[in-house]
């Protein structure tokens, strides 16, 4: 069987349920439509790959509170407008004042098509989107898209699929505990290369349960969502426990797993990777072409791998090891196929530190 490689433009996952109600850092503005300067009743306002957002009032004001310090894109979404985002940095005890307005969607009725019976060629387009989309992680089988028959799909070569929405795509999953709203910006899959590559921003509502067991198995499947995933990895290596958590590092100059050793070279400690930082507690993550990372707690033989590569000179990471730049990596291996269904929100694992013995 032929071995998938992925890459994903990786926006950032390490995640946030429930907050330190200290944090006094907050947003607010007011939306606006852009043609007649009314407030906008119901927008959409958001942190990306958060659980942080809110709605407007009939007068089109927000008010999103205590946000952990950090950068963030702002996302301001409403059916019938544009799609508007802008990016941030939160200092300590910030109180951002943002106002946006909104351009009302253009439609171009030629383009509207409407089918009740799912042709066929759109139906395996849609098998192949979930499937480097949600990824491939046990959860994938439990992410519901609720909105799918509005997904379109194009195939600018016969080796490449594009899909595209013209709304938020609304995924229930069933095996975490929450809906994630996402506006899809790209998403591209190259058959040839067996390559995907997506960005997407992202919003989290968990949902609400009285059963214990549910939310017993919703906790624990975080967990497992978490350990060996990018972010597990981040905060290890900013606490220089890497290697006691189960994974080995080194560097590399390609991407691949069998061959070519001479290419690779052990990293041991995070000292050669981190340095300080522009500000207290902050660090900046930096290596040459790609940093291969092999996850082993359990001693398996075939362990999963995966690589990073910057997408710039160095990231950021803040004291949690979470990084600070919106789309700071491409991904490759393991990691590239986990997709959406094994998203949290950020900071969350930070913040809810369940140990759970497996």
């Amino acid at each position: 069987m032929r071995k998938i490689f992925g890459s994903v433009i990786l926006l950032c996952f390490i995640f946030s349920n429930i907050f330190c109600q200290t944090i006094s850092n907050s947003i607010s503005g007011s939306v606006t439509d852009k043609e007649t300067g009314e407030g906008i009743l119901n927008c959409n306002i958001f942190l990306s790959g958060t659980s942080w957002g809110t709605t407007s009032d009939p007068d089109g004001i927000y008010k999103i509170s205590s946000v952990i310090p950090s950068q963030y894109e702002i996302v301001f979404s409403m059916i019938g407008y544009e799609t508007e985002s802008v990016f941030i940095n939160f200092d300590n005890n910030a109180h951002l004042n943002i106002d946006i307005e909104l351009s009302p969607t253009a439609y171009n009725l030629d383009e509207v098509v409407v089918t009740s019976d799912e042709p066929e060629e759109w139906k395996n387009n849609l098998k192949i989107f979930k499937k480097y989309f949600l990824g491939t992680s046990e959860f994938s089988k439990d992410c519901i898209i609720k909105n799918k028959a509005h997904l379109n799909f194009s195939n600018p070569s016969e080796n490449i699929l594009k899909a595209s929405i013209n709304q938020p795509m609304m995924i229930n999953n069933l095996a975490l505990g929450f809906d994630i709203s996402c506006e899809l910006k790209k998403f591209e899959y190259n058959s040839d290369e067996k390559k995907v590559e997506y960005i997407v921003s992202t919003h989290f509502t968990f949902h609400d349960t009285s059963d214990v067991d549910i939310l017993e198995k919703w906790n624990k499947n975080r967990y497992r969502a978490y350990k060996g995933s990018i972010d597990h990895f981040l905060n290890c290596l900013n606490k220089n426990t890497f290697m006691d958590e189960g994974f080995e590092v080194s560097t590399s100059l390609i991407p691949r797993v069998k061959g070519n050793d001479h290419y690779r070279a052990r990293v041991f400690s995070s000292e050669p990777l981190l340095s300080d930082g522009y500000y207290d507690e902050a660090k900046s993550l930096s290596f040459g072409h790609y940093l291969q990372i092999k996850y082993n707690q359990s001693g398996e033989v075939k362990a999963p791998v995966s690589w990073l590569k910057l997408i710039g000179s160095d990231v950021t990471l803040d004291k949690y090891g979470v990084p600070e730049d919106i789309m700071p990596f491409k991904v490759y291996g393991k990691w590239a196929t986990r997709g959406v269904s094994s998203m949290l929100p950020k900071y969350y694992y930070v913040l809810n530190n369940n140990n759970y013995d497996f």
